[in-house]
Formats: C-alpha cells, sequence, structure tokens
C-alpha cells in the first residue's frame, strides 16, 4: 500500500468512492507489517487533524474508520502476545482523539471498549499506566458545551478502575480521582437541561436506592441487605431498589418479599441505563436516592439531580465530587474535604453484622483443598483480599512476626497483582515461609485455616476483618486515619497505633495459647455486639427523616437551606472554624485600629459626590473609621479608605487570609455557600433570562460557578486573592487570576450575566467599578450583587463590634441606597431582597434592646418576626439584588 497515495485518494474522494474504497482498504491494512503500520498510522494521525479542521466530515469519518482498524489490529496483537505495552500504546492512541476528531462516537466507544475490557478482565494488567492519557482524555471529553454521555461514562469507568485497583491508599486514591471526577460530574450535568426545585414529598418517605450490587456476593451489597430491613419494618418509608448491574435474581426475590419495589435495569449503554432509571423515577417519585457506587452511571444520574435528596452511601473508593450532592453515610470516617464532599452533609454508618451470612456452617472439602496448598508442619496466618492492599509495611511487620515465631507461616491471597509482593518474599530471610495465591479465595475456608488474620493498612480489611472476627478468630490491626470509624469494629487490645505495637500483639498471641484462647471470646463478643440491629435501625430512620425534612423546609423557603441560624446543628459544626478565624481576625484588626498604622485618604460621598459638612458628625466611629451618612443619597460610607495599593496588598497571603481560607472550605460552611448559590442562580434567571455565559468578579473559592456549571452555565472567575485562586482551581472551576478588567482575556466579554458577591463594598469609588461593568454585560443582561446589609438588625444590634465595620469596608448599604447607586448607573432594577436572618444571635440580646433596634429601623414593628418576616422587612445580614443593565 502506498500511504501518501491513499491518503490523497482518500481525502479527495467522494462519498460513493468512500463507501467502495474504504473495505478494500481496510482488508489492506492486515498485510501491513508492524513498522510500516506505524508509518501509515502517523500520516493518518496528521490527516485526521487536518479533516477535522477543514470540517469535511465525510473524509474525517473515513479516516477514523481506518484508525480505528490499526487500533484493533494493535490491540489483538498485544492480547494475543499478552503485551500491556503494546495494549497501552493502542489504548492511549484512541484516547488521544479530540471529540472534533470524532465525527461518530460510536465506532470509536466500540474500539475503546475493546481496549478497556482487556484490563477491566483481570485487575492486575496495569491500567494505572494510563492514568495520565485518562485524565487528558476526561479534559477534552468534558470541554464542549453539550458532552457525549456514553464517551464520558466509558472515561469515568475506566478512571475509576485505574485508581481502585492499584492505589493503597484512600488519601492517595482521592487526589488521583477528583480532578477527573471533578470535570465529569460538572459536563454529565450539561447533559440534561437544568430542572426546576424538586420537593420531598409527604407521607411515608419514597427511598429509591441505586444499586450497582444487588448480589450477596459482592460485599457491598451488605449495605442494602441491612437497610431494607430497617426502612420497611414501620411503615414510616418506602423503598424502590434500580438494580443496574450485578443482581441476583433470588435477592431481588427476598427484597420484594419485604415490600421493596424492584426494578433490573440492564441496558448495553450506560446512557440507556441513565434514561430508563430516570423514567422509572418520573413515574414513582422518591424523595431520597441512595447510590451504594460513585461509579460512572450514579455519576450521571446525581449529576442530573433526580431526587430532591441525594446520598452516597460510601464503601469502596470515597472520593465523588459529584453535582447535587446532599449527604454522605460515611462508612470509614474519611475526610470529606479530601473525598470531594464539599457542602454534603457527613452522617455516620454502621451496619449490623449479619452473622449467619459472615460465619456459614463449614465447607470441609473446600478448606482441605486451601490447607492442601499449605505445610501441615507450620501454624498460618495472613490475610485475604485485593492484594493492592497489602503493602510493603504490612509485608515487613509479617516479617518480623515470622522471625520471632518459627512455627508459623504467613499467607495471603486475592485479586491483584502480586508482583511487589513475590519480590519482598524472594529477599526475605524467611521468604520461605511466606505464601501468595494470586487467585480469588474462598475467605470464609481461610477464617478457619488462619489462627491469626493481619490486618492490611492503610486500607484496612472490610468484609475479610469481618468475617474472621463472626468466626471467633483475633484480628490484629493498625489504625487508619483514612478509615478511622472501622476502629469501632476491632478489638481494641488488638489495635495498634504504630508497628512495633502491631507485631507484639500479634506474638503474644501466637506465643501464649491463653491469650489467644481470650482474644477469640472477645471477637465472638464483639460480633454478636455489632450484630444487634436497634441502633443501626434509628440512626438511619432518624437521619433521613432529618434530610428529608431539611429539603421541604428548602422547598418552602429556599433561604432557609442556607440559613444556619435555621439549621439546627449548623452553628456548633462551624463553631471551630470561627473561633480560629475570629481570633486571626481580632489580632488584624487592633492592628489596623492603632493611629497612624494604616494610610488613609478622605474622600466625598463614592455614591452622589457631595462633600460632607465640617461638623457633620459620623454615625459610627469604629476601628479607625469614621462612617458618615450622606445627606443627599442617603449612603453610609467610611470617610477614610486605604491607597490602592495598601488596599491591594491585603490579599496576599497572611495567616488571616489563611484561616479564612480554613472556614470557607470547610465542609458545613461549603453546604451553605452551595445552597446560597443554587438561590442566587434560580433567582438570576426568574423573568426570562435562560443559562449562557456568567462571569464572577471576585469569585473566592469557586462555589457560584460550580453551581453555575451544574445548572447549564459557561462560568468563568476572576480573583485577586492567590491561595483562593488555587482552591477554585482544584475544585474544578474556570479562573482567572488577577484584577477585574485588566486581568480578563479579550474574548471573556460581554456575557449575559455578571455576579458581584461580597465585592462592591470594596472599592473605593464603586461608581468606577459599575461603569467598567456595563460594557462587560450585553445589553439587558443581568447583574447580581451580594453586599452586608447596613439595615441588618444584628449589624445593628452589634454596632462597632461587628465584624461587618472594618477597614476594606468602605460602603455600607440598604435596600434603598444600593438601588440609588446601581440606578445612576444606568442599571434597572429587578429584585432586592434580604438573606440570612441570624435570629439566634439576635435573640441572645436583651429583648427590649431587640425591639428597641427593630423600632428605629423599622417604625411601627410592634412584635419580633420569624426568620422568613425579618428577611422580608429588608432586615436580613446580607443584601442581594439582580439589576439589568441598559
Amino acid at each position: 500500500m502506498d500511504f501518501d497515495t491513499s491518503l490523497e485518494t482518500l481525502t479527495q474522494a467522494g462519498p460513493e468512492a468512500l463507501a467502495r474504497l474504504l473495505p478494500q482498504w481496510t482488508e489492506e491494512l492486515r498485510e501491513l507489517d508492524e513498522a510500516d503500520e506505524v508509518a501509515f498510522e502517523a500520516k493518518l494521525r496528521v490527516a485526521i487533524a487536518e479533516a477535522s479542521a477543514a470540517g469535511r466530515f465525510a473524509t474525517l469519518d473515513a479516516l477514523c474508520s481506518l484508525y480505528y482498524a490499526l487500533q484493533r489490529q494493535a490491540m489483538g496483537r498485544a492480547i494475543a502476545s499478552h503485551s500491556a505495552d503494546g495494549m497501552a500504546a493502542a489504548v492511549g492512541r484512541l484516547l488521544s482523539l479530540s471529540p472534533a476528531e470524532v465525527p461518530n462516537q460510536g465506532p470509536f466507544r466500540d474500539t475503546l471498549r475493546v481496549g478497556l475490557g482487556w484490563y477491566l478482565a483481570d485487575r492486575a494488567r496495569p491500567a494505572d499506566r494510563l492514568l495520565a492519557a485518562l485524565d487528558a482524555a476526561i479534559l477534552r471529553w468534558c470541554a464542549p458545551a453539550d458532552p457525549i454521555l456514553d464517551v464520558l461514562c466509558d472515561l469515568a469507568d475506566f478512571h475509576f478502575h485505574a485508581v481502585w485497583s492499584f492505589e493503597a491508599s484512600s488519601a492517595r486514591q482521592c487526589a488521583l480521582a477528583l480532578p477527573g471526577m471533578l470535570r465529569l460530574g460538572q459536563a454529565m450535568a450539561r447533559t440534561r437541561p437544568p430542572r426546576p426545585p424538586q420537593t420531598a414529598a409527604t407521607g411515608a418517605v419514597h427511598v429509591g436506592f441505586l444499586a450497582m450490587y444487588a448480589d450477596l456476593a459482592a460485599p457491598i451489597t451488605v449495605a442494602l441487605r441491612h437497610l431494607a430491613p430497617a426502612l420497611l419494618r414501620d411503615g414510616r418509608f418506602r423503598l424502590t431498589v434500580y438494580a443496574w448491574s450485578d443482581a441476583a435474581p433470588e435477592f431481588l426475590d427476598w427484597l420484594r418479599s419485604l415490600g421493596a419495589v424492584c426494578h433490573l435495569v440492564l441496558e448495553a449503554r450506560p446512557t440507556a441505563v441513565v434514561e430508563r432509571v430516570e423514567a422509572l423515577a418520573a413515574q414513582d417519585p422518591p424523595s431520597v436516592l441512595i447510590s451504594d457506587m460513585n461509579t460512572a452511571v450514579p455519576t450521571a444520574v446525581f449529576a442530573r439531580r433526580l431526587a430532591p435528596v441525594q446520598v452516597f452511601l460510601q464503601g469502596g473508593l470515597p472520593a465523588w465530587p459529584v453535582p447535587n450532592l446532599d449527604a454522605v453515610l460515611n462508612s470509614f470516617g474519611f475526610d470529606p474535604v479530601a473525598a470531594g464532599w464539599l457542602g454534603a452533609r457527613i452522617l455516620g454508618f454502621e451496619t449490623p453484622w449479619d452473622l449467619a451470612h459472615l460465619n456459614p456452617p463449614e465447607r470441609p472439602e473446600e478448606v482441605a483443598a486451601e490447607r492442601a496448598g499449605l505445610s501441615p508442619a507450620l501454624r498460618w496466618i495472613g490475610s485475604y483480599g485485593r492484594l493492592v492492599k497489602v503493602t510493603e509495611p504490612c509485608l515487613r511487620a509479617a516479617e518480623r512476626i515470622l522471625q520471632a515465631c518459627p512455627d508459623v507461616g504467613f499467607v495471603t491471597g486475592g485479586s491483584g497483582d502480586g508482583q511487589a509482593i513475590r519480590d519482598f518474599f524472594a529477599r526475605s530471610p524467611v521468604g520461605d515461609r511466606m505464601v501468595l495465591v494470586e487467585r480469588f479465595v474462598p475467605g470464609h475456608s481461610w477464617g478457619r485455616i488462619l489462627e491469626v488474620f493481619l490486618d492490611t493498612w492503610p486500607l484496612t480489611g472490610g468484609a475479610s476483618a469481618r468475617e474472621m472476627i463472626a468466626k471467633g478468630r483475633p484480628v490484629v490491626c493498625m489504625h487508619s486515619e483514612e478509615m478511622p470509624a472501622l476502629d469501632l469494629q476491632r478489638d481494641p487490645s488488638l489495635l495498634a497505633t504504630d508497628w512495633d505495637g502491631y507485631v507484639e500483639r500479634a506474638v503474644h498471641l501466637l506465643q501464649d495459647p491463653v491469650a489467644h484462647r481470650a482474644a477469640c471470646a472477645r471477637a465472638g463478643a464483639l460480633a454478636t455486639r455489632l450484630s444487634d440491629p436497634g441502633p443501626f435501625t434509628a440512626t438511619l430512620a432518624g437521619q433521613l427523616e432529618a434530610l428529608v425534612a431539611h429539603a421541604r423546609d428548602r422547598a418552602a423557603d429556599p433561604r432557609r437551606a442556607f440559613d444556619a441560624a435555621q439549621l439546627p446543628g449548623m452553628r456548633q459544626r462551624l463553631a471551630s472554624y470561627y473561633a480560629s478565624f475570629r481570633g486571626k481576625e481580632a489580632a488584624v484588626l487592633v492592628q489596623q485600629s492603632v493611629p497612624g498604622f494604616v494610610p488613609y485618604r478622605q474622600r466625598d460621598c463614592p455614591s452622589c459626590g457631595l462633600p460632607p459638612g465640617a461638623r457633620q458628625p459620623a454615625v459610627l466611629t469604629a476601628r479607625g473609621l469614621d462612617l458618615l451618612a450622606c445627606r443627599r443619597c442617603g449612603l453610609t460610607y467610611s470617610r477614610q479608605v486605604m491607597d490602592d495599593a495598601v488596599d491591594a496588598a491585603r490579599y496576599l497571603a497572611s495567616d488571616l487570609d489563611r484561616e479564612s481560607l480554613r472556614l470557607r472550605t470547610s465542609g458545613p460552611y461549603l453546604e451553605l455557600e452551595a445552597a446560597r448559590a443554587r438561590y442566587y442562580l434560580h433567582r438570576l434567571i426568574q423573568g426570562g433570562l435562560k443559562p449562557a455565559r456568567l462571569l464572577e468578579v471576585g469569585c473566592g473559592t469557586g462555589t457560584l460557578l460550580l453551581e453555575a456549571e451544574a445548572a447549564g452555565w459557561q462560568a468563568l472567575g476572576i480573583e485577586p486573592g492567590l491561595a483562593a485562586q488555587q482552591v477554585a482551581r482544584e475544585r474544578g472551576a474556570s479562573v482567572v487570576g488577577g484584577y477585574f478588567p485588566q486581568a480578563l482575556p479579550a474574548d471573556a466579554t460581554p456575557v449575559e450575566a455578571i455576579a458581584l458577591l461580597d465585592v462592591l463594598e470594596h472599592f473605593a469609588d464603586p461608581r468606577a467599578l459599575l461603569a467598567q461593568l456595563r460594557p462587560a454585560l450585553l445589553p439587558g443582561g443581568r447583574l447580581l450583587v451580594q453586599v452586608p446589609n447596613w439595615d441588618s438588625l444584628l449589624i445593628r444590634l452589634e454596632g462597632g463590634a461587628s465584624s461587618t465595620v472594618c477597614p476594606g469596608h468602605w460602603s455600607y448599604f440598604t435596600p434603598r441606597s444600593l438601588t440609588t447607586l446601581l440606578e445612576r448607573e444606568g442599571f434597572r432594577t429587578l429584585s432586592v431582597e434580604t438573606v440570612l436572618s441570624e435570629m439566634d444571635r439576635i435573640l441572645a440580646y436583651p429583648p427590649e434592646r431587640v425591639m428597641s433596634q427593630l423600632r428605629a429601623l423599622r417604625p411601627g414593628t410592634q412584635s419580633l418576626p420569624d426568620a422568613a418576616g425579618l428577611m422580608d422587612l429588608g432586615l436580613g445580614y446580607k443584601l442581594m439584588g439582580v439589576f439589568a443593565a441598559p
């Protein structure tokens, strides 16, 4: 085959010629040797890029068909020769294609799935080599405004496998998984038009369970096995199970016998599964949706928001930064920030132990077959499960135990790549007493062979450890910071905090028969105690009912969802973060209040320009600032402002900046911030505006941008704070560093909407900023503004002690003075309201003082309203307005 002539002919052929020539050339590809194949492939790849750029789609489709045929040939050779390098090269070449270079995603997916299927068929095959190529492909395929869900799902599942199967630390798994998962979740949210907020129904709580595993052969199914009877015992809940992958008919029949509705949703394409689940849910909408996994299908379902309350039941890879995640049942006790669960409520989850399942009757023939591969002259200790969990620290501990106990052998078995374990055995001085079984092993029979189970670390044992304890066998374990909740499922006397203690505990059991018998008895007692379903049932029901109640309240008054004063326990969750931040803040404010410490200049009213009279008294003097009320327009402003250079320096890293960032990235703070962002975005589109392009000036850590992307916007932020920029990017937001408008790319504006949250009050000349914003908005575009509310009842009660009154806050707006300022710059007021009641903090003041201040702000008010009424009176802590550009 003449490469150049063939490609030239192909690129110039019409549709009929292409249809005739393609089968012939595809057949001729089989005759190429590897060297010619590589040369032709390189030329073909260039031709694909050129055809894509030129928009010649028929030619591009033909070129891609040849390219796929070449990769299938390469994959076939790799499969035949068991070459991981050859397979990685072929899959990597496919992953290098961009969406613009794939006119027909069907053949592309079919070819890619050949390679991905080879890896998924055997966990020992090194899929982790493709992580960099996968991350790059995810970036490319998530970029289009209308991404292809099936391709996203293929990439998501393979990315999950490449992380989960080859990394022995949950923390490192999350670090590897989060960037790709963030992009995939945001892109999947765009594959369906945004839906209006949903309301949890009244009556019995309808719980949907999205089950990847509905088969008791899979350890993950244990959660559903206990959740179903706990929910269906007294009529307070209904349960519908959507079994979409591994399902055993007998288990589904058992669920139905309890009263659950079960749907078997098995489809060839991930998109078909997602759409089928959505269609079933539309017929009988659940108020709560729980997923047992965080792979592609549940990511798509959650990102597209199926239920008012969406919950992740975490039992494997913790990472899941998916949009619309409301709560996590945190089985491991894992760090929510490291897992990407920012904004979700974190709940405990401890299922009761099913002793009949964990300790079934012995199978003597199976035990004998497993024991046959082990020396009868030795007593055996060890572990079983995924081999990736058997880390070198675990192996070194086993080695030390064998050195102290010459009549003991160590065995470990399970699925995965055991090469690192074999290498350790080969160089160990006791390697002749160490055995590796590289296959699935029957844990119940191993539980009757091992005298002591050596738990793994940092990924500790799950089902394997429970099975051993249920059989009355001691489990020696190491505390893991990644899975602290599992310490509650261990014998405290066998729980070590360092490797010396781990070894000492195991050796003691093996050398002292009395200690071993006592440990066996404690294991049996622990299993019996953990099998009591009562605490689990009561806790689970309370958790789900609280989530549904919160969702109903949120639907009735969506402002409640981000008002800490109205959320039970929220202040306690925030307390430690605020205490540390306020301590740093107080020290800085004291320093800035020293006369002469900060260089100030004086100014006139920044709204109307009226100079203050020489004898005009300040309405408040605090922290080195004199606050004046303009006699013409009513704006309260600071007479003093910082020089621009000094003001800008406040955005450089400092102890206060770091403490502020710690607060703003805490789980409870982000939960509130995400709910507020969703409410603001909903208010933004009222009046007919459709999600399009949104720019946030001063975007902070990016919460509004992420929620906007999930709601169908194309969102970009600009932020001067270096640390905040970094956090926003790590969370998956698109952010430009620097100041508006200088740092923005030339093509970033004009846009349909701009958000300005807690920014306007920081500008010494707010009118100049608004004048710069006008041309950045399309005619009729929306400006969303949030500022502290100078009419806030709490701020007026606090007076000069309020943290709102500080250097850096130069203007103090009320609903009236904010609209006056915006209208001076040509904007039209669409809505102005206040949010955040701070009612609990208000009620801490004496009632007579509260009523006196309330009547001063709103004359004629006879009693203190509730939180909603306070905000409706314009007395909430924050002021938010939506304005239309001229």
